[in-house]
């Protein structure tokens, strides 16, 4: 495997300013073009943590579901899924 020449590692202060972070980063993908909201998925540690991620999405323009699986096609959200 190559190694990755374009790493970033990215760290927060506090879990708010983690999910915050996250959803402001998959946002500005789908703001650039680089992204759509379907094509973006979440794995979160238990259902707690993904619901203040869907929190955090709608409050940075982000539409995003819970759901087990990754979402139907035509599906015009992000996915969140607790593991």
């Amino acid at each position: 495997m190559a190694p990755c020449e374009n790493l970033t590692v990215v760290t927060w202060n506090d879990p708010v300013a983690e999910l915050t972070g996250l959803a402001r980063f998959a946002t500005a993908l789908v703001q650039r073009g680089d992204a759509t909201p379907p094509r973006i998925g979440f794995a979160a540690p238990n259902r707690t943590w993904a619901l203040q991620l869907q929190r955090a999405c709608a409050e940075a323009g982000l539409p995003a579901v819970l759901t087990s699986e990754p979402l139907d096609r035509g599906v015009r959200r992000a996915s969140i899924m607790d593991f």
